[in-house]
């Protein structure tokens, strides 16, 4: 989070997947991989809103407070 380093680019942090000629074939498996795992978390778990956050209007509008600042915390139920 805030940091400007590519793993795609000239930055040498990430030397397994390598640059240039010599990229990791199976980097763009790997990021799709990730992101479909991410997306299923994502999607799947009952989400909600804390109790003691309440919103302007008495209702429980997550994209009011999530546009509103810079983030929500979540809770996971089940």
């Amino acid at each position: 989070m805030g940091n400007s380093i590519d793993f795609k680019g000239q930055d040498y942090e990430f030397i397994p997947y390598g640059c240039g000629r010599r990229i990791c074939l199976g980097m763009s498996l790997g990021v799709a991989t990730v992101e479909y795992a991410l997306a299923n978390l994502v999607y799947w778990f009952d989400w909600e809103q804390p109790r003691d956050i309440a919103s302007k209007d008495g209702e429980d509008d997550v994209r009011e407070d999530y546009a509103n600042s810079r983030g929500i915390m979540v809770t996971l139920t089940n």
